[in-house]
């Protein structure tokens, strides 16, 4: 009869990404089990939203990941926008998907390539993060940063992109697509990669719909409680700096809290 033992691993170890710790429970040497304590990462970042400028908040959202900045800063500003019934312009809400959906592509062909450096097929590994530099330089282009973008901003957007440079990005985006095709072939069809990932990490219909029932909640359907513990200002001014006159909103701070006191009793 085979042995149990439990065996440490992390929270700092070279292979983690970020500190975790994990209990390996093994049997001989296969791992049969791994229970993870997490929070060693946690910053406080839902304390330090009741504690800042709402605006100035857009710029710590962004740093929550650096893989996925703008959805973490676009999140927040748009929960904003609806506590505050702020209406963003056609053109702003335009932009914000394509910046969003630059920031989507970057990220997943990141997670390809990590993937392939996971399984030590370096080549593919640097042919997926050099197509991944494009879209980068697109990002650039449009926001003038790579990582950290500061070009959100609760209402729109801090500054227009040019049609002409949006325009410019669409051959370089049919570029990507063909040249991503190519990786992908190889993905799913290489025996290299089929003799890495065949048959490993099989999730049964059975257990699927067992953690199906399982989980009491799912959170997109629940509603966006950021800011409840806002404390309610007599007044709130906000800019939505987009093309044409610089248009103001004001909303009073009994709307606020009326607000807060809606979530509460839901």
């Amino acid at each position: 009869m085979s042995s149990r033992s439990v065996i440490p691993f992390g929270p700092q170890h070279p292979v983690l990404p970020e500190p975790i710790h994990l209990d390996l429970v093994l049997e001989d040497e296969k791992v049969v089990e791994a229970v993870p304590s997490i929070g060693f990462v946690h910053r406080g970042l839902e304390s330090l939203v009741t504690k800042k400028d709402f605006k100035e908040m857009v710029y710590v959202a962004e740093r929550i990941c650096g893989i996925c900045s703008f959805g973490h800063g676009f999140g927040y500003c748009d929960a904003v926008e609806h506590i505050m019934d702020i209406q963003v312009t056609e053109r702003a809400n335009y932009l914000r998907t394509i910046l969003f959906e630059l920031s989507r592509m970057h990220s997943h062909i990141l997670w390809l390539g990590l993937m392939a450096d996971a399984f030590g097929f370096e080549n593919l590994f640097m042919d997926t993060w050099r197509i991944r530099e494009k879209v980068l330089d697109m990002l650039e282009a449009a926001t003038g940063g790579r990582v950290i973008f500061s070009i959100l901003d609760v209402g729109g957007l801090r500054k227009d992109i040019p049609d002409d440079m949006l325009k410019g990005f669409l051959p370089v985006l049919k570029d990507i697509e063909k040249e991503l095709a190519v990786d992908i072939r190889t993905f799913l069809n290489d025996s290299a990669v089929k003799s890495r990932l065949c048959g490993v990490g099989i999730l049964s219909a059975e257990e699927v719909e067992n953690r199906e029932t399982a989980e009491s909640s799912d959170m997109r359907h629940m509603t966006i409680l950021i800011l409840i513990s806002l404390p309610a200002p007599t007044a709130i001014h906000t800019a939505v700096p987009m093309s044409g006159p610089m248009r103001y909103c004001r909303v009073s701070g009994s709307f606020v809290r009326q607000w807060r006191r809606s979530l509460q009793v839901r």
